[in-house]
């Protein structure tokens, strides 16, 4: 069995490709309801999915941790410098 992503968690060529399929269309549905939305966040979330479905594996803790705060981290700096910005100008 042939599978990708041993940094977070082994899944199958099949579950990966269903993972991008997912986010792209995703993405796009929010697109067309005017929502903005990273496709990064939604393949990582599909991935995480993915990975969490198997019963016997689990999910590495320290890259998940670090993507989580990655996310909320970069929101914040958007929101702040999006603000200083609209002020400034």
């Amino acid at each position: 069995m042939s599978t990708i992503g041993g940094e977070i968690i082994p899944i199958r060529y099949l579950n990966a490709v269903g993972s991008q399929v997912v986010s792209a269309a995703l993405v796009e549905i929010a697109t067309l309801f005017g929502v903005p939305m990273s496709n990064t966040q939604t393949f990582v979330s599909c991935i995480y999915g993915a990975g969490a479905s198997y019963k016997s594996r689990l999910i590495m803790k320290h890259p998940f941790v670090i993507t989580v705060e990655t996310w909320f981290i970069t929101a914040v700096i958007a929101f702040v410098l999006g603000f200083a910005v609209i002020k400034i100008g």
